[in-house]
């Protein structure tokens, strides 16, 4: 989608669950951590609050064409969903169905889309499969597994920590037609939610 020199470029964000009011105070936070400009993120966002929009939200056929609409009104080069999980609910069929419409829209758009997902079953944390369900974690180009673990007696000197302490691991589950480090990473989280990714579990 080419674009002039000058134009204003859109990044939709698209909070499933935390209304806009206060998702817009978390991004706030998040670029006085990262030292951003407020006024420049507001200008080149898009926020779609679909927190109260319950028939848009429910709807595996509208959703993508809505989004389909703003991406072809607006000059947009990349979309964040948050979290996708919450647009399906478990419901293992919906979630395959959209989540390929949606990847269909963005792929169609030439879009970078990032789709946020919580966990939903009962998988292994680590799994992709806890991440998006069933299927869904294939139909991404690439898939980022976080999980967060309290660390029992054993495990705990592996972590570096002491038992009982909450521990959050990061590795990338798989990513089609690109080399990846496929080793489990440790982040941290600082005060204003920043994350950084550490060195691998297996170097500590």
């Amino acid at each position: 989608m080419p674009y002039a020199a000058g134009e204003r470029i859109y990044v939709p964000y698209v909070p499933v669950e935390v209304p806009a009011v206060f998702s817009v105070q978390g991004l706030k936070q998040r670029c006085k951590g990262l030292g951003i400009e407020w006024g420049k993120t507001v200008n080149a966002s898009y926020l779609l609050d679909l927190c109260h929009q319950t028939e848009l939200k429910s709807s595996v056929d509208e959703l993508p064409i809505r989004l389909g609409d703003i991406i072809e009104e607006m000059i947009i080069k990349a979309c964040v969903i948050v979290s996708v999980s919450g647009l399906y609910e478990g419901q293992e069929m919906v979630a395959r169905n959209l989540v390929r419409k949606l990847c269909e829209v963005m792929n169609d758009n030439d879009q970078t889309a990032i789709f946020i997902s919580q966990k939903r079953s009962r998988h292994e944390e680590l799994s992709s499969e806890a991440a998006g369900g069933y299927t869904v974690s294939h139909i991404l180009d690439c898939n980022i597994v976080l999980a967060k673990i309290v660390a029992s007696r054993t495990p705990a000197s592996s972590y570096g920590v002491s038992p009982g302490e909450v521990v959050r691991t990061i590795r990338t589950d798989g990513c089609r037609m690109r080399g990846h480090d496929t080793r489990v990473h440790i982040p941290r989280i600082d005060d204003l939610g920043i994350v950084k990714v550490g060195k691998a579990l297996s170097e500590k």
